[in-house]
């Protein structure tokens, strides 16, 4: 397990909800955000937008329109630095988006200064190959990323047998190599932010990349694009010299690869959620008795105060007061992660037999992790 794993098994939070099929983007943030733009509410705007990123549940097109708005935002309140750092975001995502009509000069010279700044340098871009059949392990490739966006990749899947989608998700900044369960025949690549954010994807919902594990693994784009789907020299059984001309050899881009036998990262995996779950209830029983004793310690002071300075009693009142506040953090991050250990354990039960019509989604971040859940009722 990588260093990075191991912060993200430390604070992961289980996000349930039940829908009838795959889960899609809160638009609440972002509709409050374009109502506060239009109504010049511009400190309203950027909170609802920073809201809209943390959301982690956003597309393509929809963060290149977050990041216009927030540049648009910033430039109106003055912070031009921050508006071009918005914008270039914008462009890395998107070189040919422009600003809506009619903006004034104090909006549209940070937008031309993040412009020239971007010049010469590539748009983000990912590519995927098959590098193994069965299970289905494919490598997604970060080729360019000139501002550091990505910290990862997930790649939502069907298998034959239809149902609601799966997906699996692992960290890393050059490649990370993905395990799909066995029958899986569509898919869909995303470069995801540490939000969990889609930031570029291959292939869409309605035009998947195919999978065709009898011809040896090889990916067949849908009637997608090339754009979408990369290219047979890419994600085909020719990517093994194209992949390593483009992103150096694989033991130099391997280093980042978190997926895991049994069909996804170890983060995935049940029994280190009911580990955490059972260190989180240790520490909280430990702080719960620890301030009940600091309680008890305080009610002898208060029956012989004549004994006591006030700086004594205050400092035993802190100690309780705290060592309460860690026990009820330790009591619900234990219960998340009992969840989350619950969620990992059906979702891999049947592993084997593809039928289960349930969708989990690892979200990341350098600090936090949550893991959004669909079942189908």
């Amino acid at each position: 397990m990588t260093r990075r794993h191991r912060r993200l098994g430390l604070a992961i939070a289980a996000l349930v909800c039940a829908t009838g099929g795959r889960a899609h983007a809160d638009k609440k943030a972002l509709d409050k955000a374009r109502e506060a733009m239009g109504e010049l509410r511009y400190e309203d705007a950027g909170k609802a937008l920073d809201k809209a990123i943390k959301s982690g549940t956003n597309t393509p097109a929809e963060m290149v329109e977050i990041y216009l708005m927030q540049g648009e935002v910033r430039a109106s309140l003055g912070d031009d630095d921050g508006a071009v750092e918005a914008f270039k975001r914008a462009l890395v995502l998107d070189a040919g988006t422009e600003l809506r009509e009619g903006l004034s000069p104090k909006i549209r010279e940070p937008f031309a200064a993040a412009r020239r700044a971007m010049k010469g340098k590539k748009s983000l871009t990912i590519v995927h190959r098959i590098i193994k059949p069965n299970p289905p392990t494919i490598a997604v490739v970060v080729q360019d990323d000139p501002l550091k966006m990505l910290v990862g990749a997930r790649i939502a899947y069907w298998t034959e047998d239809g149902g609601a989608p799966r997906s699996v998700a692992g960290s890393g900044t050059a490649r990370i190599d993905l395990t799909l369960i066995a029958g899986a025949k569509r898919f869909v690549v995303a470069g995801i932010d540490k939000n969990g954010n889609r930031l570029i994807e291959l292939g869409t919902e309605s035009e998947p990349l195919t999978l065709d594990v009898d011809s040896g693994g090889i990916a067949e784009p849908g009637s997608g694009s090339d754009a979408e789907s990369g290219s047979d020299a890419e994600s085909g059984s020719d990517a093994e010299s194209g992949s390593d001309a483009e992103s150096g050899s694989d033991s130099e881009v391997s280093v980042s690869s978190s997926s895991s036998s049994g069909g996804g990262s170890i983060v995935t995996r049940w029994w280190l959620w009911g580990g955490v779950a059972v260190v989180a209830g240790g520490i909280g029983v430990w702080a719960g008795l620890s301030a009940r004793s600091a309680l008890d310690d305080l009610d002898k002071m208060r029956e012989n105060s004549q004994d006591y300075e006030f700086s004594q009693a205050r400092a035993v009142a802190d100690r309780a007061e705290s060592r309460a506040l860690v026990a009820n953090i330790a009591f619900t991050a234990s219960a998340a992660a009992a969840i989350t250990a619950g969620i990992f354990w059906y979702l891999h039960k049947d592993d084997g037999n593809s039928s289960s019509a349930t969708a989990l989604t690892p979200v990341l971040a350098p600090d936090h992790a949550g893991v959004a859940a669909t079942l189908r009722w």
